[in-house]
């Protein structure tokens, strides 16, 4: 049966690099994980469920470069800048920087190696499961879970990490195979299991009846962002642990989907939408 997964990874902002206050470089290896709250092009559901193209806003992993936008912040929690991504198109030489996981840019939403070389569950999650990202960071009260990710497994595919077996797992998407498998991962060398690569269920082919999606924001020059979803404790959730995974296991279809349209309730609750794709961040030059 699915399972549903808290999976706490690390909240901190991103901040501009030192020398540069409008950019932030490519997280390199052996740096921490961050957040960030993104602009980009996406697609989102309406009230009616119909998909709406527009300019996005919304709290996400992205750990290569991106410009970077000084935001007013009128409470604790919410971010201080608005960072819109890209990926460097490399005149020569590679580029050498953390993975993003979970990636939500691209055709689906895809979660590929955080965490799984440690945890047999996470490698072997079955279709329909819902994995709730977030973190603890970014608020003073410990009762609170900051969700920035709904996750919904729609489909897998095994992959060895040591070298990555690209080609059995993201051959047909490039970009997502770069971002999320080529840049480095130091994990996958703790590990000679086969990892899993999970594809999102989307809108157009849903598990079940439910999909992945990011609470977002319509974008409208803001002068300020907002802060991530807080969630409570519940079956699914609790709401004081500061890392890893709090996995439920065999979890009812119809429970999940109860719970997944709470969640959705909850953003909608907050004036945010249901951001259910984002375009593939543009390529730049730049010399290495």
């Amino acid at each position: 049966m699915p399972q549903v997964v808290q999976f706490l990874h690390p909240g901190s902002e991103h901040r501009p690099d030192t020398d540069n206050p409008s950019h932030k470089s490519w997280n390199p290896p052996g740096a921490d994980h961050r957040r960030k709250f993104l602009l980009s092009p996406g697609v989102y559901l309406d009230a009616g469920g119909r998909s709406v193209s527009a300019e996005l806003e919304f709290w996400g992993e992205w750990e290569p470069p991106s410009t970077v936008e000084s935001l007013l912040v009128p409470q604790v929690g919410y971010p201080k800048y608005r960072q819109r991504p890209y990926l460097p198109e490399l005149i020569n030489g590679n580029l050498d920087g953390q993975n993003t996981d979970p990636l939500v840019f691209g055709q689906s939403f895809i979660y590929a190696n955080c965490q799984q070389p440690h945890s047999p569950t996470l490698r072997n999650l079955e279709i329909g499961s819902l994995i709730l990202f977030g973190s603890m960071k970014g608020q003073r009260c410990a009762e609170r879970f900051l969700l920035d990710t709904v996750f919904v497994v729609g489909s897998t595919t095994k992959y060895h990490p040591l070298p990555p077996d690209l080609d059995g797992c993201l051959a047909s998407r490039p970009f997502q195979k770069r971002v999320s498998i080529e840049a480095r991962c130091e994990e996958d060398d703790l590990s000679r299991d086969l990892l899993t690569c999970y594809f999102g269920a989307t809108p157009e082919q849903p598990s079940g009846e439910i999909y992945g999606f990011v609470p977002s924001r319509v974008f409208d020059k803001q002068t300020a962002g907002f802060p991530r979803v807080p969630l409570v404790a519940s079956r699914f959730v609790n709401p004081k642990k500061t890392q890893g995974i709090k996995v439920t296991p065999n979890v009812s279809a119809t429970d999940i989907r109860k719970f997944w349209n709470e969640l959705r309730a909850q953003v909608t609750s907050l004036g945010l939408v249901e951001g259910v794709s984002f375009a593939e961040p543009g390529r730049l030059l730049v010399q290495k």
